[in-house]
């Protein structure tokens, strides 16, 4: 997985952390996805760090996708995850939507986890991984 983060680094301007086991075993396309919309939404917001820590909880995997930003307005919380509900004109109001979507593919949730003046977490749960899937 560390590779995996490294390689998403060298295309937007922020820093890139990690914690978690070595590999995983998930599906790398849905992964890229949710990564690069929230990496996107970061940027826009001025954000120069994210930080993905991931970890296991009983019979789920769970990734934690933190900023650096602003944090999100408490008004724009209510249709966070709707689609086209872009609060700048920089996005188009999809990559939360999508970033649902695909975790609700693999069976999984999507949340925001935190949100305030030093930043967002957005938290993304995964039942137990199919053994078929490919490491990350």
């Amino acid at each position: 997985v560390p590779s995996f983060i490294e390689a998403f680094e060298a295309s937007y301007p922020m820093t890139l952390g990690y914690s978690g086991p070595a590999h995983i075993i998930c599906d790398r396309l849905f992964l890229s996805r949710i990564l690069t919309n929230l990496l996107r939404n970061a940027v826009i917001a001025q954000a120069t760090h994210m930080q993905v820590d991931i970890w296991s909880a009983g019979h789920l995997l769970v990734i934690d996708f933190s900023d650096n930003g602003p944090g999100i307005e408490p008004a724009r919380k209510a249709d966070l995850f709707a689609p086209f509900a872009a609060s700048s004109r920089a996005g188009s109001g999809l990559g939360l939507s999508i970033c649902l979507d695909l975790a609700l593919a693999l069976g999984g949730k999507f949340f925001l986890s935190r949100s305030n003046e030093a930043g967002s977490e957005f938290r993304l749960q995964l039942p137990a991984i199919p053994a078929y899937l490919p490491k990350v």
